[in-house]
């Protein structure tokens, strides 16, 4: 009886094998029902300007570490395709509605070209009676999920962008909205905690895959 047992075994293990391989691909098959994002027109990823160079308070305790302060690999760039980009490399000026895009852990500025191309698409396509001013910002793919002493200095540097696109607008505009993504969000939601930090620039924000809840990487204390 046993020895008849045992001559089904290696039938059964066909039979579940062929009944994976069926579940995968059914799996796999199935519709998609994500819709892709085209950049069909010239990106532009044009350079802004932010000044790099923090002026610390005399109780500011990042003054005492070089590393936190020095955001020269850091930059900020201004999305634009079409006649949004002719106009803006003509006048150097920007009238819309502010959008920040931050990456995250190993991020570049260059991700945000699915965000803007859309927001230009549906505005222009729609005629809406407004713009969107699409910035992002470019930590030099830095990977902040293993280092808070990168978390520090990103942080400072949004503060810094924050800043200089909030001069940018007269008149002023009603708010800033952030679109941040994976640790990218941890550095919005920790400048918003800072009490030198004005927050009512920021109208919302919208954070993507960002670790609220518990740090990624549990040997660094800073996350």
């Amino acid at each position: 009886m046993t020895l008849r047992l045992l001559a089904w075994v290696p039938a059964l293990m066909c039979v579940c094998g062929v009944m994976a391989v069926v579940f995968v691909l059914r799996s796999r098959l199935s519709n998609n029902k994500c819709n892709m994002t085209y950049m069909y027109r010239v990106m532009y990823f044009m350079p802004i300007a932010v000044p790099t160079d923090p002026s610390l308070e005399d109780d500011d305790p990042a003054k005492w570490y070089s590393f936190s302060t020095n955001l020269q690999s850091y930059s900020t760039v201004l999305y634009g395709e079409g006649s949004y980009a002719s106009n803006y490399l003509s006048t150097g000026k920007v009238s819309g509605i502010p959008v920040i895009f931050v990456p995250g852990n190993g991020g570049s500025a260059r991700q945000v070209r699915s965000l803007g191309s859309l927001l230009h698409n549906k505005t222009e396509s729609l005629q809406s009676p407004f713009t969107f001013d699409v910035f992002a910002v470019d930590f030099n793919e830095e990977l902040t999920g293993i280092s808070g002493m990168y978390l520090e200095r990103q942080i400072r540097y949004v503060e810094l962008v924050v800043e200089y696109v909030w001069q940018l607008y007269s008149p002023r505009a009603e708010g800033i909205i952030f679109v941040a993504h994976s640790m990218g969000g941890v550095v919005v939601r920790s400048l918003l905690r800072d009490p030198r930090f004005d927050t009512s620039r920021i109208a919302f924000i919208i954070t993507l895959a960002t670790p609220h809840t518990s740090p990624r990487n549990f040997f660094a204390f800073v996350l």
